[in-house]
């Protein structure tokens, strides 16, 4: 499939990670199941309500899942147990091959590329490692480096600062409707990745 590019040329590339670089939804959402049912909880929400929360930040999904369950329970814990289950898994997580391609190309031809995503970095380092493509994307921003996560534009625009760019200059992929909004409040210009992209179940 190929992708919708706006009519640029824009200097800066800003991807999302997980549903829009590489194919990691399901399993994200199998690591959230499995640490919620392993303090007493069940997965809360539907799978469409699970994608289109795309882009929070995992300590706030952590919160919002215990929150549902009722449970009285340490978020930061909770995230720790879905990060540990998810690393067991980190061999099933391929990229998402047109987005790649395209970030590949982009940077061979001198443009700025940078990851701003809801999840962590540690996490997000430790799949580019797995794939070999950590030193493709040396500029990795996350919901720690910024006040607020999507859909506020902090992250985008944080990434434009970074790599000396205006806003109007950077164009934004993503895969959430969170996401696409913070791009729009961003001022940015935006591709959507749809879910077709992805090897659902």
């Amino acid at each position: 499939m190929s992708l919708q590019i706006p009519p640029g040329p824009f200097q800066g590339l800003i991807f999302d990670f997980d549903g829009t670089l590489v194919d990691s939804m399901m399993i994200h959402q199998i690591a959230w199941k499995t640490a919620i049912e392993s303090v007493g909880g069940e997965f809360p929400i539907t799978i469409e309500e699970y994608f289109n929360l795309g882009g929070i930040s995992t300590l706030n999904a952590a919160k919002l899942f215990l929150e549902k369950n009722k449970i009285a329970h340490d978020p930061q814990d909770l995230v720790q147990r879905k990060e540990a289950h998810f690393t067991q898994s980190l061999p099933l997580v391929l990229p998402i091959d047109c987005v790649l391609q395209h970030a590949l190309e982009e940077e061979k031809k001198g443009t700025k590329i940078a990851i701003a995503s809801g999840s962590s970095y540690p996490l997000i380092l430790a799949v580019l490692n797995q794939l070999g493509l950590a030193h493709h994307f040396p500029l990795i921003l996350t919901p720690k480096d910024v006040q607020r996560s999507k859909p506020a534009p902090d992250l985008f625009l944080l990434a434009a600062e970074k790599m000396n760019l205006s806003p109007s200059s950077c164009l934004v992929f993503e895969d959430s409707p969170l996401g696409i909004q913070a791009a729009n409040a961003a001022g940015m210009a935006s591709v959507y990745i749809p879910k077709t992209l992805w090897k659902l179940p």
